[in-house]
């Protein structure tokens, strides 16, 4: 990783999740392996395609890309430089090509890698170190409170509760009308838009999104699994990993990284998983394989995709293996960094089959297969093995796909699908739809070794309109912001709810989970409370607004528009949606009070934080 929009910039290569007795010789192959690249000569065709890659990033910017621009802009300008330096990158990028040429990059590897000012760091973990530094801390404030005496005590009691009140005070009427807003008035009452053209190529749905996206073709492969059974799903999540870093017959791991770089900006493979939002019983799982090129290397990522798909070679036992051990790290090192999103998975599991497929290929579930996978490969690698090979065998097939196509009009106009749909073989009848059941607890803690964790409550709400998510902004600015992230200390907390009525309030690095489920259990009282002190609920309607209008960029558009086809929402829904939002008041939103109390009274909970946390939060089903 290189860290070069600092003052001191500087760059780093980790290796993780070794043991300490092996540091001494992963260094050394470290090492060696950097002063043969300058001996030898680095890979110019590998290194040429990873600069065509690093030139599609910069000329595809994230959105809002107003703000990204402006950050670039301040990489160099906050320390005295030019601040078109990074909004300007065709010279930089010839520059860096005919560094490839003379032997720069080499020069570049063996003065910042290989001189003997290199600094290094080895972390050892310690399995006892979160219970003796809570130990520690406490030890410390008995320590100053005992030390502090009465009249000590007595002025932290007064200045702790001059900070409760201030943090529950309400801003004046004069300090808000300083703040700019819109009024109802100014918005447009149509939604956005997602346009979809479909037609029928050789058997084939073919969706077409004509959306601006500056030459860009984003392609999407959707193929159906509702063949396969939960249990198949998330172990073809996994398998989704394999594909581009398992060797085809004619391609080596290292010729698709580069053919990947060359001739792709952004890729994905993921198991996606759809409903309408009224069904609960039933969803529409697809393996989803998307990418995005410029127009000038469309043809050869499409051809290099079909190769992945048909013919990736899963008897590579040594390589998968090293995939296994590195996608069980990865995937323990998530419930640290993102617990709130696994606690969400498990907790709306237990709501409808979309949600229990859901959280089977991106939940607990998923990550224990893959700390099973990896402790227990003999064992499990040949199952693994086999749903890969069925997968191309009954799945990979023009009877279980449909291609989405988002890109600038003319380039649809001009473009051929049939090159696409014809390079996979016909197959048979698939199912596109099928219903799963989650087992995990209703109420569940997950350990991790961290000093912070994350609470969710998950529950459904029926009978949804737009007037809900503007009850939800209330709920999340006005309540769990105050209550759970400033008063609380936790570092974010919100509550949502979709279409489908599925609902869930959450923290995220929270130092006290069980103060936060007892919160959102009186998110219905609070709303039926606050309501009865405003006039209108103008200012939320605006922020629910908002959410309803995020900037996307093309690719997300796109994406978007095939989950409205595949979940088989009409414009209509939408339109439906904002009016809602728009026409909502304070009675039609206090409506809402008394069956979020209902649906949290009866929530599924899944709290993620160290033990001492989860003791705290009742009769949790601890793992």
């Amino acid at each position: 990783m290189v860290y070069d929009n600092i003052a001191q910039p500087w760059v780093i290569i980790q290796a993780k999740g070794t043991d300490a007795d092996k540091v001494p010789a992963l260094r050394k192959v470290i090492r060696d392996a950097l002063a043969k690249e300058v001996r030898n000569g680095i890979d110019k065709a590998q290194m040429g395609a990873i600069l065509s890659h690093r030139a599609y990033n910069m000329k595809e910017l994230r959105e809002p890309q107003g703000l990204e621009r402006a950050i670039n802009a301040t990489s160099s300008w906050l320390y005295g430089g030019d601040l078109m330096q990074y909004l300007e990158n065709d010279k930089d990028i010839r520059t860096v090509n005919g560094m490839l040429e003379n032997g720069e990059f080499e020069k570049i590897l063996e003065e910042v890698f290989l001189q003997e000012n290199v600094c290094e760091l080895t972390l050892v973990p310690s399995k006892t170190c979160g219970d003796e530094i809570r130990a520690k801390e406490a030890e410390r404030l008995k320590k100053e409170w005992d030390e502090a005496g009465e009249e000590g005590q007595r002025l932290i009691r007064q200045k702790q509760d001059t900070l409760f009140a201030w943090q529950k005070s309400e801003d004046t009427k004069e300090q808000l009308e300083t703040i700019p807003v819109l009024s109802i008035s100014d918005i447009d009452p149509a939604p956005m838009s997602y346009p979809t053209n479909r037609k029928v190529v050789d058997g084939v749905t073919v969706l077409e999104h004509p959306i601006a996206s500056h030459g860009i073709i984003h392609s999407a492969m959707y193929f159906d699994l509702a063949d396969y059974s939960i249990e198949d799903l998330t172990r073809l999540s996994a398998i989704t990993d394999l594909l581009t870093q398992l060797p085809t017959s004619r391609l080596s791991v290292q010729d698709i990284q580069r053919e990947l770089n060359t001739h792709t900006g952004t890729y994905s493979i993921s198991i996606d998983t759809y409903a309408r939002p009224d069904e609960t019983e039933t969803c529409r799982p697809m393996l989803a394989v998307r990418f995005s090129a410029l127009k000038e290397h469309q043809k050869q990522a499409q051809e290099l995709f079909i190769q992945i798909l048909t013919d990736t070679q899963f008897d590579n036992d040594t390589l998968m293996k090293q995939i296994a051990d590195q996608n069980a790290d990865n995937a323990k090192n998530s419930l640290v960094s993102r617990g709130h999103l696994i606690a969400r998975y498990c907790t709306l599991a237990h709501y409808s089959a979309q949600g229990a497929a859901n959280e089977a290929t991106s939940g607990k579930t998923m990550i224990d297969f893959l700390q099973s996978w990896s402790k227990d490969f003999d064992k499990q690698n040949p199952a693994v093995k086999a749903l890969g090979e069925r997968l191309k065998k009954e799945t990979i097939s023009k009877a279980a796909l449909t291609y989405s196509i988002t890109a600038d009009q003319d380039i649809i106009d001009g473009f051929d699908s049939k090159e696409i749909v014809n390079a996979f073989p016909t197959g048979g009848k698939v199912s596109t739809s099928a219903g799963y059941r989650t087992s995990l607890p209703r109420r569940m803690g997950i350990t991790i070794p961290a000093q912070i964790s994350y609470a969710v409550k998950g529950s459904r709400i029926n009978g949804y309109d737009g007037s809900l998510r503007v009850a939800m902004t209330i709920l999340s600015l006005e309540y769990l912001w105050n209550v759970v992230r400033v008063q609380g200390g936790a570092y974010g907390a919100g509550i949502m709810a979709g279409m489908s009525g599925n609902t869930f309030s959450y923290s995220y690095r929270d130092p006290s989970p069980a103060k936060s489920l007892e919160v959102y259990s009186n998110a219905g009282k609070f709303l039926s409370d606050f309501c009865k002190g405003i006039e209108n609920c103008d200012k939320y309607i605006i922020s629910t607004i908002a959410e309803t209008e995020p900037l996307q960029s093309p690719a997300a558009d796109g994406k978007m528009a095939d989950q409205n086809f595949f979940c088989q929402i009409p414009e209509s829904v939408y339109v439906a949606e904002r009016k809602a939002i728009l026409g909502a008041d304070v009675k039609s939103v206090s409506a809402w009070a008394d069956r979020i109390t209902e649906a949290y009274d009866k929530a599924c909970i899944c709290v993620t934080g160290h033990s001492d946390a989860l003791a705290k939060c009742g009769d949790l089903t601890n793992i």
